[in-house]
């Protein structure tokens, strides 16, 4: 029955590319026709928010990030751990936009670069490159991006401080179109090819997944549209196609080439002036690309298969005011028992409440509890409680 699961996820997986094909080339082909279903992009200057509300400049840079202090504290352990504390600030950002406007008629450039701090060690961190990209776009709704940027499925992530969830940035030069239907409908669709690359998994002393030669296929569909109040409800589907060359000594591939495919759904309903519900639900085979931190795997370097898995994550954010904010949300990540070996992680889970509070207009603070559960092959589990505490500085 598993294998039977995962075939009908990756049959789904295929029909997911042709779909998302399908529905961009008809963003394409509406854009004739939508001076007569909707409102043209009139206020181009406005559509980045960093972008000074009343300003003459058509050129316009900005320096951005926050300083963030951490403290941990994991405890509870029923395996007979020893409790452990961290203080760490590698989680800080810093970054700078530009944006030059009226360059030719009603297109803009726009430039981003960002780095954190969690390269290196834990005693010893380092600055690590988050985003490095040019993009040119138009206020007909085209965009066309080059250089490192979240993957181009990537649609939104919880407001936890700590949660299972898919994320990735990578190299890629990415095509998008923005259609608004009707003054208050809008379609995103966006395609890119991504550079595949990952550590050394198989012990080659190569990248894997740059070894392939072959860059991933990415595609995301959006549509956005206020449902129960004013603010939009999304509701989103996108995936990724890829290969990578790993050479186990087992490998059943003669070349040593898997594929990696990976599909998501998410969706976001403003259920009131104050309450979000949010949530995604994604499958794939090989996932190990599409998780930054390794929570999935892709090989199993034993058996030398494809590892097959699905996840998810849901979240309620309640707004009491413009500085508190309350948070609730589940997530987890389940890898099929049959493609693990006996000592393998197949399930992943987290618990997580926090509430943030802005204690001065640029200084917010945030408590957040997390239950952890995790379940392997041979039905030993293990849970834990960490407490955290993040105190940032916003500039």
């Amino acid at each position: 029955m598993g294998r039977l699961r995962v075939r009908l996820r990756l049959g789904l997986l295929t029909r997911f590319f042709w779909l998302t094909l399908s529905c961009f080339v008809a963003a394409v082909w509406n854009t004739s026709a939508q001076e007569a279903l909707s409102v043209p992009h009139t206020d181009f200057r406005s559509r980045l928010q960093w972008t000074p509300e009343g300003s003459d400049s058509n050129l316009v840079f900005r320096a951005y990030g926050f300083a963030r202090l951490d403290f941990q504290k994991r405890t509870l352990f029923n395996d007979g751990t020893a409790d452990s504390s961290l203080t760490t600030w590698r989680s800080s950002r810093c970054g700078a936009c530009v944006r030059q406007v009226g360059i030719r008629d009603d297109w803009a450039v726009n430039g981003r670069v960002e780095y954190d701090f969690r390269g290196g060690s834990q005693a010893h961190p380092s600055p690590r490159l988050r985003h490095a990209y040019m993009e040119v776009e138009n206020a007909d709704g085209w965009s066309l991006l080059g250089g490192q940027a979240y993957d181009a499925w990537y649609l939104r992530s919880p407001t936890l401080l700590t949660s299972i969830y898919p994320v990735n940035r990578r190299p890629q030069v990415r095509l998008s179109k923005v259609t608004d239907l009707s003054e208050k409908t809008r379609l995103t669709a966006r395609i890119a090819a991504v550079k595949n690359q990952s550590n050394d998994i198989d012990d080659s002393h190569a990248n894997s997944n740059g070894d392939a030669k072959r860059s991933l296929i990415q595609s995301a569909v959006m549509l956005s549209r206020p449902l129960l109040t004013d603010r939009p409800a999304h509701v989103a589907l996108a995936g990724s196609y890829g290969r990578e060359r790993n050479m186990f000594p087992d490998c059943p591939e003669e070349d040593g080439l898997y594929d990696t495919r990976f599909l998501i759904v998410y969706g976001a309903l403003p259920l009131c002036s104050r309450l979000v519900a949010s949530g995604s639900l994604y499958t794939g085979e090989n996932m190990d690309t599409v998780f930054l931190g390794g929570a999935a795997r892709g090989v199993n370097s034993s058996s030398g298969h494809s590892i097959c898995g699905m996840g998810g994550w849901a979240q309620c954010a309640f707004y009491c005011s413009s500085e508190w904010r309350l948070n609730a949300g589940y997530s987890f990540l389940e890898m099929d028992k049959g493609d693990l070996s006996m000592n393998d992680r197949n399930l992943y889970e987290c618990y997580a409440v926090n509430t943030a509070y802005f204690i001065l207009p640029r200084v917010q603070v945030v408590f957040e509890g997390n239950l952890f559960r995790e379940q392997r092959v041979a039905d030993t589990s293990n849970e834990h409680v960490r407490l955290q505490c993040s105190i940032y500085y916003f500039f």
